[in-house]
């Protein structure tokens, strides 16, 4: 394939990496837990590895905030989740240049309970739009991550030195401040869902079609 079309889709693969990261991390900030004893950390670390489960996780997060963060957060899980065909495609569908001018990929998935193949071709146009979209659901995962950590929520931080016994999360002075109580600060106004409502409908996701 041209390296240009590799080059997009190394793009793609990850921003959806950094989306999940954020997403794994807002979830650890709005359940507020402590990361001890291990188990509970273990928790974290064991969803860390099943993304449909962070999807899931963050949307029962959605409850555990201000509502107008809230309804942000659902709105994320509800986007990642509409992107997740799109996202398993590219890391697991064999591509290749079709003579058309198309890219062809190759992919067995399962869909309602049932295994099923596809072979399909998606124009460069289809490929852009993904990316677009992903680009999107990535700013609005920033936006609430950035806000979370500014408030002092911890989420877990490991590197090999602290497996081996430093500390497993990165804390700050409101780390103990009620999650029900967390209201966006009136600095955040440019982020806020009443300035910000028309971006926020753009997270609707765009799907490549199914054969």
């Amino acid at each position: 394939m041209p390296a240009t079309v590799l080059l997009r889709q190394g793009i793609y693969l990850q921003t959806c990496a950094h989306i999940e990261l954020l997403a794994w991390r807002i979830i650890q900030m709005t359940e507020g837990e402590r990361f001890s004893p291990w188990r509970k950390l273990h928790e974290y670390l064991q969803l860390k590895l099943n993304t449909r489960g962070i999807v899931k996780r963050l949307r029962k997060c959605a409850t555990k905030c201000h509502p107008a963060w809230g309804v942000r957060i659902a709105a994320l899980a509800d986007a990642i989740a509409d992107g997740l065909p799109n996202r398993n495609l590219a890391a697991h569908g064999a591509w290749q240049w079709h003579p058309s001018g198309k890219l062809q990929a190759e992919h067995y998935l399962r869909l309602e309970g049932e295994m099923r193949y596809i072979s399909a071709r998606y124009s460069s146009r289809q490929i852009d739009m993904a990316l677009d979209d992903a680009n999107l659901i990535l700013v609005e995962a920033v936006r609430i991550h950035d806000a979370l950590a500014q408030s002092g929520r911890r989420y877990v931080s490991l590197t090999a030195a602290s497996l081996r016994g430093a500390d497993h999360s990165n804390s700050g002075s409101g780390a103990e401040e009620e999650q029900e109580n967390f209201v966006p600060e009136q600095n955040a106004a440019p982020d806020s869902p009443g300035r910000r409502g028309a971006k926020a409908r753009q997270l609707s996701s765009v799907r490549m079609p199914l054969p």
